[in-house]
């Protein structure tokens, strides 16, 4: 039986709208509401119906399935996203930003300087950051705007790629503990 049998085998346990929804949600980013709104569940009720089945057996299955169907077929690029989602998850704003506290003049009463404190915050330069993890960067009237890509959501989406959010808790620490051995081989 060929890898095409299996998968019409297996989505032949889905309904329509379960495939649907797997197809919808492998392809958005593993975004569930938008996947069961693209499957035909209602906007109401997109939200748990997609978490709903989410926990569904035969859907959870098929998702794991094509997950390890795609890093299969792609171990350059799975090594690639994983890469990428580490890097996003484990940043730190201190990586681009200095936060540091200044003596400063504040008022200067009959020629007599008063001293206070002031936060200072600087920017990195760029070439000494990992520029690619920063989303958004935007001057304002009160300053500069600076954004760095989501951690938590690439944690999540971390999660969700290795396997880790449908793992029992000691599956997941082994996992975490093999994810920590290959980011130090790098």
């Amino acid at each position: 039986m060929d890898n095409s049998e299996l998968k019409n085998e297996k989505a032949a346990t889905l309904t329509i709208k379960q495939e649907l929804f797997v197809d919808e949600y492998m392809t958005n980013g593993f975004n569930a509401t938008q996947a069961a709104i693209k499957a035909g569940y209602s906007e109401a009720t997109a939200r748990s119906q997609g978490q709903r089945l989410l926990t569904n057996v035969d859907v959870k299955e098929e998702i794991n399935k094509r997950c390890q169907d795609i890093t299969a077929e792609f171990p350059l690029l799975r090594k690639k996203i994983v890469e990428k989602l580490q890097r996003v998850a484990f940043s730190d704003i201190g990586d681009y930003l200095e936060y540091k506290t200044v003596k400063t003049e504040v008022a200067n009463i009959d020629g007599k300087p008063i001293l206070g404190f002031r936060a200072v915050v600087d920017l990195k330069d760029s070439d000494q950051v990992d520029t690619s993890l920063i989303s958004e960067v935007q001057e304002t009237p009160s300053g500069l705007k600076f954004k760095r890509m989501d951690p938590v959501k690439a944690l999540e989406l971390l999660a969700k790629f290795t396997g880790l959010d449908n793992a029992d808790r000691e599956e997941i620490l082994e996992r975490i503990e093999h994810l920590e051995e290959v980011a130090g081989k790098k």
